[in-house]
């Protein structure tokens, strides 16, 4: 181990400030503590520090300071070094006494070094250091300890040496001192804790011990005294026996009261005669007697003195533990107060009110006008808190159409992060549905959204009906984003009334009543009425906002039911619509609310527009050519995807048609075509698992190849009226004629689709699943592009009509199979003859001939 250099041990045993200077001087930060500058310079260098050399020109307050190196005497002195049997004390003050010498001491072994008080077993020894190296003349070790180098013995030396030693000394005996001080406080510390431990477990044994006499006393009245222990004859002679001793008792109490009483009375007479005034008189009548207010509600209990024959069969000390007679000569009697009722007013007793206060002089009337009060302090709580709920539920309804957060909202305009494009080779279809189209264009229609949602509209309400996939929600939120969803709020409908219940609480932020406080005084539900009579609840609520809304705004709120075609067509469901029509009525008439209805399909439009009388319906469609061509090119633009020709994006364009939904995925495809190619082959599979031909059907699928055949007539009158129209434009630019390109549907009025069909209930199913769409001038059209598309390619094949007309057939022999009846006759033998008459206007026929 190398002797010049430091380990952990040692910075450890080092003070604050030399390990400061040892920091600095290794370039480590050094207003750390102490055990941090320890770990840094041992991580730094774990086999060990170089110590810290002295500077050759120290200041006074360097020199006092303590060095990392031991402590060195300036110069040698000629007195001994101290052997074992001399103490440090006694040489130090040797070698302060002993004169200075030029020549050292030949016994002198070199410096000595005061040991620590505290023992470190683990210290490594450091190098001795010759007195030259003190005085800084030779820069290292001497080599030989026993020869210094001359001149170097002086009287300023030796006041260093002295200086030091006595510095050296100074600090050893308060070290030591502080040492034993410390023991002290430790043992003192130490014995305190032991004296307060044993007191605090001496509390907690007597907390536990009253604790279970109360319990035994709250149990058990009669353990006061002890008569639970006896026999009943025993029982009731000490009860005998200490009533008798307590009458004894308050005998003497009575005459020694009356003796005082007596000898205050002549002592007064004696004054008023010396006075000779009468001025004061005392009245001679005994303290005991009525009227003077001195009376025990009930005799003590006293200890009496117990004969030895009626003593308790345990030896159990009295948990009262007072002699009657002895406590009545030193006037210590306890007196007894009667147990008394909740709000009897007798002051702090077992039972009572706890308190000297009381109405009346009647206890049961306390007990009445405390329970009356209590009753109305509830009530009166309870009729507060209420108006504060219901207050408290129309701010959280109106906070539902303050201007910021609104959850329909954050969904939709929540965009992910746009993903860096890169050039893929993969033959896989890549999407980007990042950002919505209304980036890319504006639609016409996106005004007259912007005025309902602004609320620029009122005394109406709205239905947007159109296909899926057309622009009514984006428009919407569009709006909404606009007034930054100010008054505005939205809702999704949905099959389940319940989930359509809690999907309403949520936009209006209310809560059916069921975080009231006032559910635990109620027998009934609040949802037993179902989830109708809680949308109706959350409807009055809203109209009540609506109401203080429109006094402060002079604008109708906007509630915006979206997707109502969810709604299932039945009782349930229709009447559903029917509620919030109704709503949307009277608040439309009032001006307080305007409501906005979005729809798929058909239906619903049907049931509104028979009591509708306010109801404005905006039809949405597909967009034209024109509008189509540059919606696709400007979002293909501001998806950073590789330009393609006019004439791809065109030719994709006229396969996919002018849906937006559709436009936005061929824009942000990388092959624009072939997405619309793609999109075109799932719409045709789509088609064919929907309504697919089966020719050599059973009859249990009769219903379903019914109603298959019978959407394949209307679809294929589609076709018919799309060919017919190509067939003119390409007439039309044979013979020269400009003709532009055109995405408009084919069209057929809503009676005509029922003589085609043959079965007028086919037509909403069709609607429902998206193959048709019907708009409010009961047109019938296919419901997009690619289902026209589709449906011609598989009209355009060649068994196509050979399969139809087959499966009409099949379908009207298995009806007339099911029609024909079967006559069986039984016990016919060979030979015998069967007659059949049929009667068709009074002719007979027998044997084929009529008669």
């Amino acid at each position: 181990m190398n002797m010049s250099l430091l380990y952990r041990t040692d910075l450890l045993q080092l003070k604050y400030q030399a390990l400061q200077r040892l920091a600095k001087r290794e370039g480590i930060k050094a207003n750390s503590r102490k055990d941090v500058l320890v770990d840094l310079l041992s991580r730094k260098y774990p086999d060990g520090i170089r110590r810290h050399s002295p500077s050759p020109q120290k200041t006074k307050k360097e020199l006092s300071s303590p060095d990392l190196s031991p402590r060195p005497l300036k110069r040698q002195r000629t007195s001994p070094s101290p052997d074992a049997n001399q103490s440090v004390r006694s040489w130090v003050q040797g070698v302060i006494s002993a004169p200075a010498s030029p020549t050292p001491s030949p016994g002198y072994p070199g410096p000595f070094r005061i040991p620590s008080p505290i023992p470190s077993p683990a210290r490594i020894p450091n190098p001795i250091f010759s007195p030259a190296h003190l005085l800084g003349t030779i820069p290292g070790p001497h080599p030989d300890h026993t020869s210094p180098p001359p001149n170097v013995y002086s009287l300023k030396g030796a006041r260093r040496v002295r200086r030091d030693l006595t510095e050296l000394a100074n600090e050893s005996a308060v070290i030591h001192v502080d040492l034993r001080e410390t023991e002290a406080l430790l043992d003192h510390a130490t014995n305190i804790c032991k004296e307060v431990a044993h007191e605090v477990k001496g509390i907690l044994a007597r907390q536990r011990a009253m604790q279970t006499l109360y319990g035994m006393m709250k149990n058990d009245r009669t353990i006061l005294d002890g008569t639970n222990l006896m026999d009943s004859p025993d029982r009731e002679a000490w009860r005998a026996h200490a009533m008798e001793e307590d009458r004894l008792d308050q005998e003497h109490l009575i005459e020694q009261d009356e003796r005082l009483y007596n000898e205050q009375v002549a002592r007064t007479e004696a004054v008023d005669e010396a006075d000779q005034s009468s001025a004061f008189s005392v009245p001679k009548r005994s303290p005991f007697s009525p009227g003077t207010g001195r009376f025990y509600t009930q005799p003590p209990p006293q200890k009496a003195r117990m004969p030895t024959n009626l003593a308790p069969k345990n030896d159990l000390p009295r948990l009262d533990g007072h002699n009657a007679r002895h406590e009545v000569h030193e006037g210590s009697a306890a007196v007894s107060i009667p147990f008394n009722p909740p709000g009897g007013g007798a002051g702090p007793n077992v039972g009572g009110s706890g308190g000297t206060f009381s109405f009346t002089r009647w206890p049961l009337l306390d007990a009445a006008l405390t329970t009356v009060i209590g009753l109305g302090m509830v009530f009166g709580g309870g009729v507060a808190y209420v108006a504060w709920y219901k207050k408290r539920v129309l701010d959280k309804i109106e906070d539902a159409f303050a201007a910021g957060y609104d959850p329909a909202l954050e969904l939709a305009t929540h965009q992910t992060k746009r993903a860096q494009d890169s050039d893929q080779d993969s033959g896989e279809l890549q999407f980007d549905e990042e950002a919505p189209w209304t980036a890319n264009m504006r639609r016409r229609e996106q005004d007259t959204i912007d005025r309902i949602v602004q609320g620029q509209e009122p005394g109406h309400y709205f239905v947007l009906l159109g296909p899926k996939g057309s622009g009514k929600g984006t428009m919407i939120f569009e709006s909404m984003i606009t007034v930054q969803a100010e008054g505005v709020s939205m809702c999704d409908a949905h099959p389940d009334l319940e989930v359509f219940r809690l999907r309403l609480g949520k936009t209006l932020n209310f809560e059916f009543n069921e975080d009231s406080q006032t559910g635990l005084f109620q027998r009934r539900d609040p949802r037993e009425g179902g989830p109708a009579l809680d949308i109706e609840r959350a409807l009055n609520k809203l109209e009540k906002v609506a109401l203080r809304s429109a006094r402060k705004t002079g604008r109708p709120l906007v509630l915006i039911i979206n997707n109502i075609h969810f709604f299932k067509n039945d009782d349930e469901g229709r009447n559903m619509i029917l509620q919030l029509q109704q709503k949307a009525e009277a608040w439309a008439a009032s001006g307080i609310l305007t409501m906005v209805f979005s729809s798929d399909d058909f239906w619903p439009f049907h049931i509104m527009r028979k009591t509708a009388s306010r109801m404005h319906v905006l039809s949405i469609y597909d967009l034209d050519t024109t509008e189509s061509l540059h919606a696709a090119t400007r979002m293909r633009l501001s998806s950073r995807r590789s330009t393609t020709t006019p004439e791809d994006l065109k030719e994709a364009v006229s396969l996919v048609g002018g849906r937006l939904s559709y436009l936005n995925r061929i824009a942000k495809a990388k092959d624009a075509m072939d997405m619309a190619q793609h999109l075109k082959d799932v719409e045709k599979a789509w088609l064919l698992s929907q309504i697919g031909l089966i020719s050599d059907c059973d009859d249990d699928v009769m219903d379903e190849q019914k109603w298959s055949s019978c959407s394949w007539l209307l679809l294929q009158e589609f076709v018919k009226i799309q060919n017919e129209k190509d067939a003119a434009r390409e007439a039309a630019l044979a013979a020269g004629e400009k003709v532009e390109d055109s995405l408009e549907l084919p069209v057929i009025p809503y009676w005509r689709c029922r003589q085609i069909m043959t079965r007028a209930d086919f037509m909403e199913e069709l609607d429902r699943i998206n193959v048709i769409a019907i708009d409010i001038h009961h047109n019938v059209r296919p419901d997009s592009m690619l289902i026209l598309h589709a449906a011609k390619e598989v009209v355009s094949e060649e068994d196509f009509q050979e399969v139809l007309d087959g499966v009409r057939d099949r379908i009207d022999e298995i009806e007339s199979l099911h029609r024909t009846r079967e006559l069986t006759f039984k016990d016919v033998n060979q030979g015998d003859r069967i007659n059949v008459t049929v009667d068709k206007g009074g002719g007979n026929i027998i044997g084929g001939r009529i008669v």
